[in-house]
C-alpha cells in the first residue's frame, strides 16, 4: 500500500493533478502560491477519510514556487528522490505547470491560510480510480 501511495502522490503531480475547490472563501492569486510547499497529508476519502502522513506513505514531498514563475517539485519516496522542473503560470483558479517533458494542468485548486489542498482521482491496482486529498503546507 505505501507503494501505491507514494506513486499516487508523484503521478498526480507530476502527471494529472486535477484539484475542486469546495470552498468559495478560498484564495488563488499567484501571490499566495509563492514558496515552498511541503506535503502533510494524504486523505484517502472514500476509505472513511483515512488520513495518512506522509511518513506513513514511506514518502516526502517539497514543491517550490518561485516568484520568477520556476517551480521545482522533489518527492522521495523509499528514501529515492525524484525532482521535476520548469516555469508555472496562472489562469483563474488554473495552475499550468510545465516541464521539459510535459505540460501539467491544475484546476480549481485551494488555499486556505497557509494550505493548499488538491482533490484528485487516481488509478490504482487493484483497486481502481480512488478519490484523494492532497494537502500542502507552506514553510
Amino acid at each position: 500500500m505505501k507503494k501505491y501511495i507514494s506513486f499516487l502522490v508523484i503521478s498526480t503531480f507530476t502527471l494529472f493533478f486535477i484539484g475542486c475547490s469546495e470552498d468559495s472563501t478560498s484564495s488563488t492569486s499567484e501571490e499566495s502560491l509563492i514558496g515552498t510547499w511541503t506535503l502533510t497529508s494524504i486523505t484517502l476519502t472514500t476509505v472513511n477519510n483515512t488520513v495518512l502522513t506522509p511518513e506513513q506513505a514511506g514518502m516526502s514531498g517539497t514543491i517550490i514556487m518561485r516568484a520568477d514563475k520556476t517551480f521545482e517539485a522533489t518527492f522521495t519516496t523509499d528514501g529515492e528522490p525524484n525532482t521535476e522542473t520548469g516555469t508555472w503560470s496562472v489562469s483563474g483558479s488554473t495552475i499550468t505547470l510545465t516541464s521539459e517533458t510535459e505540460t501539467i494542468v491544475l484546476e480549481n485548486y485551494s488555499i486556505q491560510g497557509n494550505k493548499l489542498y488538491v482533490n484528485t482521482t487516481v488509478n490504482i491496482d487493484p483497486f481502481g480510480e480512488l478519490p484523494v486529498k492532497l494537502e500542502f503546507t507552506k514553510q
